[in-house]
Protein backbone atom coordinates (compact mmCIF):
# COMPACT_ATOMS: atom_id res chain seq x y z
CA UNK A 1 0.00 0.00 0.00
CA UNK A 2 1.11 3.45 -0.65
CA UNK A 3 1.99 5.96 1.75
CA UNK A 4 -1.04 8.37 -0.04
CA UNK A 5 -3.27 5.19 -0.14
CA UNK A 6 -2.68 4.55 3.68
CA UNK A 7 -3.05 8.29 4.50
CA UNK A 8 -6.54 8.89 3.02
CA UNK A 9 -7.98 5.57 4.51
CA UNK A 10 -6.98 6.99 7.56
CA UNK A 11 -8.26 10.16 7.18
CA UNK A 12 -11.44 8.47 5.76
CA UNK A 13 -11.71 6.89 9.64
CA UNK A 14 -11.09 10.33 10.67
CA UNK A 15 -13.89 11.86 8.69
CA UNK A 16 -16.19 9.29 9.45
CA UNK A 17 -16.08 8.95 13.70
CA UNK A 18 -16.19 13.10 13.31
CA UNK A 19 -18.97 13.15 11.32
CA UNK A 20 -21.09 10.31 12.93
CA UNK A 21 -20.37 12.24 16.34
CA UNK A 22 -19.28 9.18 17.66
CA UNK A 23 -16.83 9.77 20.46
CA UNK A 24 -19.56 12.68 21.56
CA UNK A 25 -22.31 10.20 21.73
CA UNK A 26 -19.99 7.31 24.11
CA UNK A 27 -18.27 10.04 26.27
CA UNK A 28 -21.56 10.84 26.96
CA UNK A 29 -23.16 7.65 26.87
CA UNK A 30 -20.74 6.50 29.40
CA UNK A 31 -20.81 9.20 31.70
CA UNK A 32 -24.71 9.51 31.85
CA UNK A 33 -25.39 5.79 32.80
CA UNK A 34 -21.95 4.84 33.55
CA UNK A 35 -20.88 4.11 36.89
CA UNK A 36 -18.00 6.56 37.96
CA UNK A 37 -17.18 10.30 39.10
CA UNK A 38 -16.13 13.26 38.13
CA UNK A 39 -13.16 14.70 39.79
CA UNK A 40 -12.19 18.68 39.92
CA UNK A 41 -9.19 19.23 40.79
CA UNK A 42 -7.68 23.02 40.77
CA UNK A 43 -5.79 22.16 37.52
CA UNK A 44 -7.57 19.12 36.00
CA UNK A 45 -10.78 17.25 35.78
CA UNK A 46 -10.54 13.64 35.74
CA UNK A 47 -13.48 11.74 34.54
CA UNK A 48 -13.93 8.49 35.36
CA UNK A 49 -16.68 6.10 34.41
CA UNK A 50 -17.29 2.76 32.97
CA UNK A 51 -20.68 1.01 31.30
CA UNK A 52 -21.58 -1.99 31.19
CA UNK A 53 -24.92 -2.71 28.92
CA UNK A 54 -25.65 -5.75 27.04
CA UNK A 55 -23.05 -6.23 24.99
CA UNK A 56 -20.79 -3.19 25.01
CA UNK A 57 -17.92 -2.67 27.55
CA UNK A 58 -17.22 1.07 27.55
CA UNK A 59 -14.17 2.52 29.70
CA UNK A 60 -13.52 6.35 30.05
CA UNK A 61 -11.00 7.98 32.07
CA UNK A 62 -10.40 11.68 30.59
CA UNK A 63 -7.64 13.18 32.85
CA UNK A 64 -8.32 17.34 31.39
CA UNK A 65 -5.20 18.93 31.91
CA UNK A 66 -2.88 20.65 30.32
CA UNK A 67 -0.49 17.98 29.93
CA UNK A 68 -3.62 16.14 28.02
CA UNK A 69 -4.18 12.31 28.81
CA UNK A 70 -7.09 10.33 28.62
CA UNK A 71 -8.50 7.59 27.14
CA UNK A 72 -11.59 5.56 25.69
CA UNK A 73 -12.19 2.15 25.12
CA UNK A 74 -15.24 0.56 23.71
CA UNK A 75 -15.68 -3.58 23.72
CA UNK A 76 -18.48 -5.03 21.55
CA UNK A 77 -18.94 -8.96 22.31
CA UNK A 78 -15.42 -8.75 24.17
CA UNK A 79 -13.75 -7.46 21.16
CA UNK A 80 -12.12 -3.96 21.45
CA UNK A 81 -13.45 -1.98 18.46
CA UNK A 82 -12.59 1.25 19.05
CA UNK A 83 -10.05 2.81 21.48
CA UNK A 84 -8.83 6.76 21.81
CA UNK A 85 -6.00 8.42 23.51
CA UNK A 86 -6.21 11.95 24.07
CA UNK A 87 -2.01 11.86 23.91
CA UNK A 88 -1.79 10.75 20.46
CA UNK A 89 -3.78 13.24 18.75
CA UNK A 90 -2.12 14.81 15.60
CA UNK A 91 0.56 11.67 15.41
CA UNK A 92 1.95 10.70 12.20
CA UNK A 93 -0.14 7.70 10.68
CA UNK A 94 -2.96 7.67 13.71
CA UNK A 95 -6.11 9.18 12.67
CA UNK A 96 -7.88 11.34 15.19
CA UNK A 97 -10.83 12.89 15.59
CA UNK A 98 -12.28 15.55 17.93
CA UNK A 99 -8.92 16.11 20.12
CA UNK A 100 -8.46 12.22 20.07
CA UNK A 101 -5.84 9.87 18.78
CA UNK A 102 -7.70 6.88 16.92
CA UNK A 103 -5.56 3.72 18.13
CA UNK A 104 -7.71 1.14 17.07
CA UNK A 105 -11.48 1.21 15.10
CA UNK A 106 -13.22 -1.82 13.70
CA UNK A 107 -16.74 -0.27 11.82
CA UNK A 108 -19.41 -2.46 12.19
CA UNK A 109 -22.40 -3.15 13.58
CA UNK A 110 -21.75 -2.56 16.75
CA UNK A 111 -22.05 1.69 16.00
CA UNK A 112 -25.95 0.78 15.32
CA UNK A 113 -26.13 -1.13 18.50
CA UNK A 114 -24.78 1.78 20.05
CA UNK A 115 -27.84 3.63 19.06
CA UNK A 116 -30.21 1.18 19.93
CA UNK A 117 -28.45 1.05 23.65
CA UNK A 118 -28.89 4.89 24.09
CA UNK A 119 -32.53 4.84 22.96
CA UNK A 120 -32.61 2.13 25.58
CA UNK A 121 -30.95 3.69 28.49
CA UNK A 122 -32.86 7.25 27.53
CA UNK A 123 -36.04 5.36 28.03
CA UNK A 124 -35.49 3.85 30.77
CA UNK A 125 -33.70 6.53 32.52
CA UNK A 126 -37.66 8.25 32.00
CA UNK A 127 -39.60 5.37 33.30
CA UNK A 128 -37.11 5.61 36.83
CA UNK A 129 -37.76 9.22 36.77
CA UNK A 130 -41.35 8.48 36.23
CA UNK A 131 -41.43 6.24 39.08
CA UNK A 132 -39.74 8.53 41.33
CA UNK A 133 -41.81 11.23 40.79
CA UNK A 134 -45.17 9.12 41.54
CA UNK A 135 -43.69 8.36 44.71
CA UNK A 136 -42.77 11.47 45.67
CA UNK A 137 -46.74 12.53 45.31
CA UNK A 138 -47.43 9.35 47.02
CA UNK A 139 -49.09 10.07 50.62
CA UNK A 140 -47.72 7.64 53.62
CA UNK A 141 -49.95 5.25 54.40
CA UNK A 142 -49.56 6.78 58.08
CA UNK A 143 -50.73 10.27 57.23
CA UNK A 144 -53.57 8.76 55.04
CA UNK A 145 -54.49 7.11 58.44
CA UNK A 146 -54.34 9.94 60.36
CA UNK A 147 -56.23 12.19 57.92
CA UNK A 148 -59.26 9.56 58.18
CA UNK A 149 -59.42 9.75 61.28
CA UNK A 150 -59.79 13.59 61.26
CA UNK A 151 -61.80 13.84 58.28
CA UNK A 152 -64.08 12.29 55.90
CA UNK A 153 -61.80 11.42 52.78
CA UNK A 154 -64.51 8.46 51.15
Amino acid sequence: MKESQLAKKLKDISDHITESNLIETIYQLTKNYGKGKVNQGRYNTNVNFRLDYKNFQINLDDGKSEMGGGDLEVFYNEKLVLSLDRNLDQKKNTPSANGWGITTYFKGNWENELEKVQNELEKEKKEQNKKILMKKEEVPEEIIKEMKSRYDLN
